[in-house]
């Protein structure tokens, strides 16, 4: 902090580093910007570059579900048929 006739200006922020590969950073990144979690508040403290993402711990379950809901969307799944039986 800076310091003005002796008083020290001091902000802690409490924050969880998340590693994870570029697509879901970039995913992350998208998210804040577009202010789709969080109520649309900056969740992101840092960019740790290939380290990860410095962010908000309290953010981490609506990105996880976020990245949840994102990764299901885009999955391929089989469709399960189901065969009739004549008995």
């Amino acid at each position: 902090g800076r310091c003005w006739g002796g008083a020290m200006s001091l902000h802690v922020e409490r924050g969880a580093i998340l590693s994870c590969d570029s697509t879901i950073k970039a995913f992350i990144q998208f998210l804040q910007h577009k202010r789709l979690i969080n109520d649309g508040e900056n969740f992101i403290i840092e960019d740790l570059g290939d380290a990860g993402l410095l962010v908000h711990d309290s953010a981490i379950p609506k990105i996880q579900q976020a990245i949840d809901d994102m990764l299901e969307k885009n999955t391929f799944k089989e469709k399960e048929e189901k065969e009739d039986k004549i008995e």
